[in-house]
């Protein structure tokens, strides 16, 4: 358990070392990832989901917020002048989807239905010969709703360990988690596996 006063003194990686370290970690683990700035969100997904699909063991969600779909795919397809090949693993290997957090988390009654989309994911890895799945979420669509308690529910109907195959790293902006009230961000601190601030 963490104090107060780890809520100012998370762990600081940069955006390769953390893609590094959730991709070492078991599936399982509910990851909390606080990014500086857009940049750096960037180079963290386009790192890691470029490892997962050369890896080609799971598969990756990624539920954008702040950025376009095709901002995204433009970046995921030219980031360090590597071509990666969306038409290949969305269409007919189904192996990525990239989905608008908004669209995901608004759309239906209950936002506590992603527990089960999550697991639905999973099955749908395995269905591939898959080890499993891991999602990304970015979280600032409730910052942006000013919907602080729907958030705060949402983060404890995902367990700190998943008991089936699947990473779920969700993403804060810095500004958006840091203007959270304290027992908030520190309720989210403790209830994360792995817990890491990009600088």
């Amino acid at each position: 358990m963490t104090s107060m006063s780890d809520v100012n003194n998370l762990a600081l990686s940069n955006a390769i070392e953390a893609a590094k370290r959730i991709l070492d970690a078991p599936f399982g683990a509910h990851c909390l990832l606080i990014y500086s700035n857009l940049s750096k969100c960037r180079k963290f997904y386009t790192y890691y989901i470029q490892e997962v699909l050369k890896k080609d063991d799971e598969i990756v969600e990624l539920d954008h917020f702040y950025e376009t779909e095709d901002m995204v795919r433009n970046t995921l397809t030219r980031h360090n002048h590597k071509v990666l090949d969306l038409e290949r693993f969305e269409d007919s290997e189904n192996r990525l989807f990239i989905i608008d957090s908004l669209i995901k988390n608004f759309t239906k009654d209950d936002t506590l239905q992603n527990y089960a989309l999550n697991k639905r994911l999973v099955d749908i890895a395995k269905g591939l010969d898959k080890k499993g799945a891991t999602v990304i979420e970015d979280m600032g669509i409730f910052n942006y709703k000013y919907k602080i308690r729907d958030l705060l529910e949402y983060e404890m109907s995902m367990p700190t360990y998943f008991e089936f195959e699947l990473k779920c790293i969700c993403l804060y902006h810095g500004k958006d988690f840091d203007i959270l009230p304290d027992n908030v961000r520190q309720n989210l601190i403790d209830h994360h596996k792995i817990v890491l601030r990009i600088v």
